[in-house]
């Protein structure tokens, strides 16, 4: 979904998305900052990097990390992507 083909998505629908990439952005940032840092060097936004993590996880793909990123990595999928930026 995008302008091209929905009349509401400039006026309702991106700004709604605007708004919670931003708010996903500022929980990384204080929940995750060692993550974020990262991303941020690599120019990976928090929607880019929930929507890979998501993509991992359910496709089983080993992602380097020690055990406390893995467990980072887990909590990110289940429950902060989706309560801040999926749901």
């Amino acid at each position: 979904m995008s302008q091209k083909n929905c009349k509401l998505y400039d006026g309702r629908i991106s700004p709604t998305l605007d708004a919670l990439s931003h708010s996903l952005d500022d929980t990384l940032a204080s929940d995750y900052a060692d993550i974020w840092s990262e991303m941020q060097a690599k120019d990976v936004s928090g929607v880019e990097l929930c929507d890979y993590l998501t993509w991992a996880h359910y496709n089983a793909v080993p992602l380097v990390g020690d055990d406390a990123r893995q467990s980072d990595y887990t909590q990110l999928v289940t429950e902060t992507c989706p309560s801040v930026y999926y749901n």
